[in-house]
């Protein structure tokens, strides 16, 4: 059984902070799907903690090397 958060639970909690509405207008809702489908995960209802960091440093990786252009 693979254990993890929700991804419905994980959309929902980046909606909050990012404070993104989707029913607001069609950039919101395109920003947050964009998000979603860039989180590498084999369990389309769950996202693990190690799928999550492996997101975290990719994205981490990508700024390094816009800011050392």
């Amino acid at each position: 059984m693979v254990s993890g958060v929700p991804v419905s639970q994980l959309k929902s909690h980046f909606l909050q902070v990012m404070g993104l509405d989707p029913s607001r207008n069609e950039e919101e809702r395109t920003l947050i799907e964009t998000l979603m489908e860039k989180l590498d995960h084999r369990n389309s209802d769950k996202i693990t903690w190690a799928e999550f960091l492996k997101f975290l440093d990719h994205e981490g990786m990508k700024r390094e090397m816009v800011n050392d252009a």
